[in-house]
């Protein structure tokens, strides 16, 4: 799966370089889900590690001047920069550390070390990697997901969809799921690309979902939310109340 949908994104990006030349920087925005925060086969882990020395795990340069070509282990890595204690397991049962642990074993000392946090997922280092921007939605954000726009462009081609005719093979199925989505104009999608830049707006400025309502019913000839309208607003609500 993830490696499919590194291949779409390649492929979005070659799109967007050929409809633009290449003379613009995109932005690239995915939902936080699990499959868009894998890393590469290659990216720095810890959750594999053997504590001791292994012949096998990795490749490592032979010039080393003992155990040449062994991978040295955690235990090892972490006395060289003096991030040892005395007793330290491989990692606590199930790799379920207590919470803001950051020494209790030698897996979860290497996984908080900055470089091992600072590792990206293969969807960023792809698009990073092609010179655009990555970025990725919050997690469990609205239920109508009203920070992503795409998700109201699938939600009027799945309206239109659900009028197609009845198909009997998944070649006609996939048709009338192209037909639904070229239904959709331009503009419906720049303004769902409004819309959606209207709530990150009101969000940023510290607004809550029941101010956001409000706001929703009273400013909706306004694209961004000035911080004099977000003052308003609070100042509303809490007068009614």
């Amino acid at each position: 799966m993830n490696d499919e949908l590194l291949a779409h994104v390649d492929n979005a990006i070659d799109i967007f370089e050929s409809k633009t030349h290449k003379f613009a920087t995109g932005l690239f925005l995915f939902d936080n889900a699990p499959s868009h925060q894998k890393r590469a086969a290659d990216a720095l882990s810890a959750r594999k590690m053997p504590k001791g020395p292994h012949a096998t795990w990795t490749n490592t340069a032979n010039g080393h001047p003992t155990m040449p070509g062994w991978f040295k282990g955690m235990e090892q890595i972490l006395r060289e920069r003096g991030l040892h204690r005395n007793g330290m397991n491989a990692q606590c049962p199930g790799f379920k550390c207590q919470p803001n642990a950051t020494d209790c074993c030698c897996r979860r000392a290497i996984f908080c070390q900055p470089d091992f946090v600072a590792q990206k997922s293969a969807l960023q280092e792809l698009v990073e990697g092609r010179g655009h921007v990555c970025d990725f939605y919050p997690k469990y954000h609205c239920e109508v997901c009203e920070l992503n726009f795409i998700e109201m462009y699938w939600g009027a081609a799945k309206a239109i969809y659900r009028k197609s005719d009845k198909t009997k093979t998944i070649d006609e199925m996939e048709e009338n799921m192209k037909n639904a989505l070229d239904a959709i104009p331009q503009l419906s999608i720049l303004r769902y690309a409004n819309r959606a830049a209207c709530f990150i707006s009101a969000y940023s400025g510290g607004l809550n979902g029941e101010e956001l309502a409000y706001v929703q019913r009273r400013y909706k000839g306004h694209r961004m939310l000035p911080q004099f309208m977000i003052d308003q607003v609070k100042a509303s609500i809490a007068h009614i109340k």
